[in-house]
């Protein structure tokens, strides 16, 4: 089996490049599973982009088409930080250790676990606490979940490249 330690020499500025690209790909997905979510439950589609603003605007302006746009992309630029440390995870810390796509698999839904951890126990409850009713802990940890493994699908092909 290929290993992360025996792939041929990438960049380390492409993987984290990539690692940029992965993260937003894989907050697009969250973020599309979470506005269905939050459309669903009568929240309305964009409650996602306008939650994440009302942290840091009133709620009239965060409910602007501006709003909406400032949240989720508030929400992609953390998702790309987090593909990259992801990489840097992957490519740096854990390279002699994962040996298989699924243990990264596993590696990348515990990053998704971690994430739902800081910010909904730490994070939300002093910037925005009002988010944690439009997604509530369990649907919420789901979608850090999903965000996780598909982050983790980079690594899956990047080792079946080998």
């Amino acid at each position: 089996m290929a290993t992360l330690a025996h792939r041929p020499a990438i960049h380390v500025e492409a993987h984290y490049g990539i690692g940029a690209v992965v993260g937003m790909a894989a907050g697009a997905i969250m973020a599309m599973v979470a506005m269905v979510y939050t459309t669903i439950t009568g929240f309305g589609f964009w409650a996602l982009g306008s939650g994440i603003s009302e942290a840091f605007m009133t709620t009239a302006s965060a409910e602007s088409a501006g709003g909406i746009a400032i949240g989720l992309g508030v929400h992609m630029m953390l998702s790309a930080m987090l593909g990259v440390g992801a990489a840097y995870l992957a490519s740096d810390v854990l390279k002699d250790r994962v040996e298989a796509g699924l243990n990264l698999v596993w590696v990348r839904l515990g990053i998704g676990a971690v994430v739902f951890a800081v910010n909904w126990f730490v994070v939300l409850p002093i910037v925005d606490p009002a988010f944690i009713e439009i997604m509530p802990y369990g649907p919420a940890l789901v979608f850090h979940l999903i965000f996780g493994y598909s982050l983790g699908l980079y690594g899956l092909y990047a080792i079946k490249k080998d």
